[in-house]
């Protein structure tokens, strides 16, 4: 007994030192990519607005552009939930006027969407002001949760964003879809890292790294995150925070 013991010791011991390996690595690689990724985007941007570009040479930047701000969110996105299991996921909280925050989302992302033919449709509470966020977690939650609607909902379709006041101690934000819907006995381990949302026949199969982000990121800030039917079709990722509005300035 105390001979297997010791080599189910020494088996714990390699497996921790792969890991550790393992974490170093996944961290020398995001940062080796963060760099290269922010100047092509840039430069990609920048070589937009020229203004006497041909229609097909833009469309055809537009959509590199559109690509490699798909990997630059799956590049941050693994870099927080590589970490998750050794340290808690950071927010810097700051009071923010949260309907901005969610136009300035929109106005990134509605691009992306026209040229899939699909429209965003904000609809925002009167009653919610200022809230205590970290406003850079909060902006990946939306734009993940909006780029997974895009990738389900079908053209000509709209994509909702909701920004509601749930009594005095709760906000909620919500994206609705009217793509093909998540079963129900999928929707417990949607968010789960590395779970497969292809079979909701997306326009390119996603890993979940994205709503593993969104889970881990909604958590921090004490919220719950879920997925409920938008009938009569299609998918609502609802994301409440225990967050009292403060009034507006």
């Amino acid at each position: 007994q105390v001979g297997v013991l010791l080599e189910l010791r020494r088996a714990q011991s390699r497996m921790m030192r792969v890991l550790q390996q393992r974490e170093r690595l996944a961290r020398f690689v995001i940062h080796d990519l963060n760099n290269p990724l922010a100047a092509l985007i840039l430069n990609s941007e920048a070589i937009l607005r020229d203004e006497h570009m041909s229609e097909d040479t833009r469309r055809e930047l537009e959509q590199i552009c559109d690509q490699l701000l798909y990997v630059n969110r799956l590049v941050k996105n693994f870099q927080d939930v590589a970490v998750s299991d050794v340290d808690a996921l950071p927010v810097r909280r700051r009071e923010v006027r949260v309907r901005d925050l969610v136009e300035r989302v929109l106005h990134r992302v509605r691009p992306s969407a026209l040229r899939l033919g699909i429209e965003l449709t904000p609809v925002f509470d009167g009653e919610l002001g200022r809230v205590s966020v970290d406003p850079d977690l909060l902006e990946r939650i939306l734009e993940n949760l909006i780029h997974n609607a895009l990738a389900f909902a079908p053209q000509g379709s709209a994509v909702g964003v909701e920004l509601t006041r749930r009594g005095r101690e709760q906000w909620r934000l919500a994206v609705r879809d009217q793509g093909r819907g998540v079963p129900e006995e999928d929707r417990a381990q949607i968010f789960e890292p590395h779970v497969s949302n292809g079979a909701r026949r997306a326009r390119s199969t996603t890993r979940g790294l994205g709503l593993a982000f969104c889970r881990m990121a909604v958590e921090a800030h004490g919220g719950q995150i879920w997925v409920e039917p938008n009938l009569p079709q299609g998918s609502t990722f609802v994301a409440e925070f225990p967050e009292r509005p403060t009034p507006d300035a």
